[in-house]
């Protein structure tokens, strides 16, 4: 049977951590309200906010398992239950980082590539929206909220205890009960992110109290070192990997060549657009969606026939950095534009957080002037 810890003092343990993440909350929306482009910036694929999420599902799977894996000798009915909750922390960490794809800039498999939804490494992204939505709900509810609930509770608390379930502490309960608010009722425009970050900076603090032997308590210092940490790891492995990425001038050139191949084939194409400002897509979803087949064949399909690239890079309209390619509808200036764009050597969209700087290389396909307050078909005559 699990020993209980005595019960915690409030200063000791249920102020930091609970502290920690509802100040983290409040921050994000702070910035997501009022600093909506430094918002946009930090929550990008592996910008800030991604690569703290995944520090923080990393050290608590790894604390998780560093207990649990040895204590199964003893008792496999005390220890299953964390080295499961351990195993499902690190795969959803790598999971966040698509097991590197992104980071080494490989060519992802075929069933990646078709099946996918965002062409990237990884599992979940297999799923529609809404039931990865409700998966992300379904895993933080449970382990957060519901069984801390359970165990709480006399005869149901002696069920889980003798199946050896436990969820997070007692006293973290009303941080994920924040988060689960969040995950719930999420603001249009708020981004999953930062309510990712919270729930994997909960699961850390769960982990780490694991850990902790039974007559201390996660206190302060442990917190705010558990924190620094990831934040650190986070900053490292983002300035490292703009050091490491050397001399891309040579994919620069191919990459301009390629989206001016896709220019000429749009110039050629006669007929509908697209219907309504602001959409953006992946080339390959806009060509499959909106019937341009135009685009899978002639001066970019030629292009790279003869450069001898890789039959999937033609076929899902990848750059040179094995990203997809992108096209974007915008109202800027009185002038309605249709771009293509690659995300460049840091494989991040700038151009879609609005950064000012950036890597991202962009040519415009079509530009027409838009009368005020009508909303044309944009067509290539």
């Amino acid at each position: 049977m699990f020993e209980r810890r005595p019960k915690p003092a409030y200063a000791e343990t249920w102020l930091p951590a609970n502290f920690v993440i509802f100040l983290g909350s409040a921050a994000t929306t702070v910035l997501w309200a009022f600093f909506n482009q430094t918002f946009e910036i930090i929550k990008q694929e592996d910008g800030l906010l991604e690569w703290s999420t995944f520090w923080a599902f990393f050290v608590a799977g790894s604390a998780f398992l560093y207990r649990a894996l040895p204590g199964l000798r003893q008792s496999v009915r005390d220890h299953w239950f964390h080295v499961g909750v351990g195993l499902f922390a690190l795969i959803v960490a790598f999971e966040e980082i698509s097991w590197g794809q992104r980071m080494f800039g490989y060519l992802p498999d075929e069933i990646f590539l078709e099946k996918n939804n965002q062409i990237e490494t990884n599992l979940h992204n297999f799923l529609p929206g809404f039931w990865l939505q409700w998966s992300f709900n379904a895993a933080l509810i449970a382990y957060g909220v519901l069984l801390p609930l359970v165990s709480a509770i006399g005869p149901l608390g002696r069920v889980a205890a003798a199946l050896g379930m436990q969820g997070a502490p007692a006293w973290l309960t009303p941080s994920f009960v924040l988060v689960m608010v969040m995950a719930l009722f999420t603001p249009s425009g708020y981004s999953n992110e930062p309510i990712e970050l919270l729930f994997a900076v909960g699961m850390m603090f769960s982990a780490l109290d694991y850990v902790t032997p039974r007559e201390k308590h996660l206190g302060w210092p442990t917190v705010l070192s558990s924190c620094a940490l990831i934040y650190a790891l986070s900053w490292i492995i983002t300035l490292g990997l703009e050091a490491a990425r050397g001399d891309q001038s040579e994919k620069i050139a191919e990459a301009t060549q390629e989206l001016e191949a896709l220019i000429e084939e749009i110039s050629a194409y006669k007929g509908y657009v697209g219907q309504s400002y602001g959409f953006s897509s992946r080339l390959h979803r806009f060509v499959s969606e909106d019937n341009m087949t135009i685009l899978r064949r002639g001066a970019f399909q030629e292009l790279m026939k003869q450069k001898g690239a890789p039959v999937a890079r033609a076929r899902y309209f990848l750059d040179p950095w094995n990203t997809p390619y992108w096209v974007t509808d915008r109202y800027e200036n009185g002038y309605r534009r249709l771009m293509f764009y690659s995300l460049g050597p840091n494989r991040r969209s700038d151009l879609a957080a609005g950064a000012s700087s950036g890597d991202d290389l962009m040519i415009i396909a079509i530009e027409e002037p838009v009368i005020p307050g009508q909303n044309p078909i944009l067509r290539v005559d």
